[in-house]
């Protein structure tokens, strides 16, 4: 057998599917874990020790970066996963494909760098963007062997090429950080997590790119580039919404403001983001698994929505209702001027929630076609409103961008559940126990603030006002008609979701195995 023989036979894969499921799913759960920890906990140190303006020159970048690493080798990895039949010579023709391919993106956000730098008057902007571009397509050095990787299952490997990498860019970023480098510390951290990643994943996975080109990969090529226009056109549309806003302060706010706002829009949707990306492919599995079953679908909607809207709420109306102190304990006194955004974006994306959660209803259901026509109408909404609050400065874009989430809410919910099992008011059912017991729990903790104990140190005294927080939210959360019975579910839709988790593993290498 070649070198390269395991990652295109599936015979070692069927063999030993279970113990591959599980050990992946546990390394996947430890591994993202442990990479939210130290993203956090470097992302506050960086926070004291670089200004609002070096975070700003990175976040008028990254609506552009964002956009080239979507269209780039996220697009090539899931072609390559849900490739039919693939072979070596198929991965070598995509391998080389990817590299002009790619070329001609990353090339693109290089000629635009001193566009950017002039749209932003910020010259700072010209070498951030060249460096981001330069790191992007040194990721397609290695985008179809991680690929390969992923359709084994051995998302182990990748895992821990991921969390090695993340630990060597935040010591990296840190010493660059104290050592006066400024805004190029946060760059730094991109670029040595993505080529460490890059550089691990080429050592460990067998298969190497041949020097000679094979005649039968056009099809294999065709496919992808097929593959990368659809799924291209619906991220272009997705992104001008989404990335809109902070363009748009960054041109009227500077470097400063742009960074007050990114930091307050990542902060403020983090527990929401974190839920959504951990949990999103076993929602989908199960979801599918049930579609044609009626009574089972309107359950698992509920055992999948539940949990998520049950954690993340209580989280943003926490922060909403103490968007002062947690910037000052979390991030330092020089980001106060960020409480408003903080509250604003807060608001935003629990109105975004209901979009996002229709997602997994639209791909279980292969609508995707009817999640690109909301795209379509929600993005022109998105694009007035932001130009409408651009005219009152930054804070009038985050109110903009509030009211345009809240507006949305729940026409995104009945479009989406349209042709689906659940009606709309069960859905919104779901989603009114977490968001009257979070709303309660903010209340109490708002008009009790004036009466609680000065503590010190402050982290103390954040503490205690969200242990307080917690109390109201979880007493009101079961204290609602149907409390308990919610309760149950609630208890197993997590169950559920843990063991879909290791199912939806194996699910996925039974996938690899039937396309191959």
């Amino acid at each position: 057998m070649s070198r390269e023989g395991p990652l295109f036979t599936t015979d070692v894969v069927r063999a030993e599917l279970r113990t591959r499921s599980v050990r992946s799913s546990a390394v996947t759960v430890f591994s993202r874990g442990a990479q939210m920890l130290l993203l956090l906990g470097s992302a506050m140190i960086l926070a004291r020790v670089l200004s609002p303006s070096d975070f700003g020159v990175q976040a008028m970048v990254l609506p552009i970066a964002f956009l080239v690493k979507n269209l780039g080798n996220l697009g090539l990895q899931s072609a390559v996963i849900h490739r039919e039949s693939l072979n070596s010579d198929d991965a070598n023709g995509l391998f080389r494909y990817a590299l002009r391919a790619n070329l001609v993106v990353a090339g693109a956000m290089a000629l635009l760098a001193p566009l950017m730098a002039r749209f932003y008057n910020e010259p700072r902007v010209i070498g951030i963007a060249l460096l981001w571009a330069a790191t992007i397509y040194g990721t397609t050095f290695s985008a179809v062997q991680e690929a390969l990787l992923k359709r084994q299952m051995r998302f182990g490997v990748v895992m821990k090429a991921q969390l090695t990498a993340v630990l060597v860019s935040v010591f990296v970023a840190l010493a660059a950080a104290f050592a006066g480098w400024g805004y190029w510390s946060l760059m730094l951290q991109v670029t040595v997590m993505e080529l460490t990643r890059v550089a691990i994943i080429w050592i460990v996975c067998p298969w190497r790119p041949s020097r000679t080109v094979a005649g039968n990969t056009g099809e294999a090529v065709s496919a992808v580039r097929r593959y990368w226009v659809g799924l291209s056109t619906s991220r272009v549309v997705s992104w001008i919404g989404d990335q809109l806003d902070r363009i748009i302060v960054g041109s009227i706010g500077g470097a400063t403001v742009a960074g007050l706002y990114d930091g307050a829009k990542r902060w403020a949707g983090m527990a929401f983001q974190e839920l959504y990306m951990s949990l999103s492919d076993v929602a989908v599995g199960s979801l599918s698994r049930v579609r044609e079953e009626r009574d089972r679908y309107r359950v698992y909607v509920r055992n999948v929505f539940l949990p998520i809207l049950s954690l993340a709420v209580p989280v943003m109306a926490f922060m909403f209702v103490e968007a002062r102190q947690v910037l000052h304990v979390l991030l330092g006194d020089q980001w106060l001027d960020a409480d408003g955004f903080v509250r604003m974006m807060c608001i935003a994306t629990f109105a975004a929630t209901a979009g996002k959660l229709m997602q997994w209803v639209y791909m279980s259901l292969e609508q995707t076609d009817r999640q690109l026509r909301w795209t379509l109408v929600t993005t022109p909404v998105n694009v007035l409103a932001v130009l409408v609050g651009a005219q009152q400065g930054a804070y009038g874009v985050a109110v903009a961008v509030a009211v345009a989430n809240v507006v949305l809410a729940v026409p995104a919910l009945w479009y989406g559940l349209r042709f689906s099992p659940v009606a709309l008011g069960e859905c919104l059912t779901i989603f009114l126990r977490p968001t009257t017991a979070a709303v309660t729990a903010a209340f109490a903790v708002w008009g009790l603030s004036a009466r609680l104990p000065d503590l010190r140190p402050d982290i103390l005294a954040l503490a205690v006002r969200f242990a307080l927080f917690g109390l109201v939210y979880l007493t009101t959360w079961i204290a609602l008609p149907g409390g308990v019975a919610a309760w149950r579910n609630l208890v197993s839709g997590f169950s559920e979701l843990r063991s879909r988790r290791v199912r939806e593993s194996a699910n996925s290498g039974a996938l690899a195995e039937s396309t191959t």
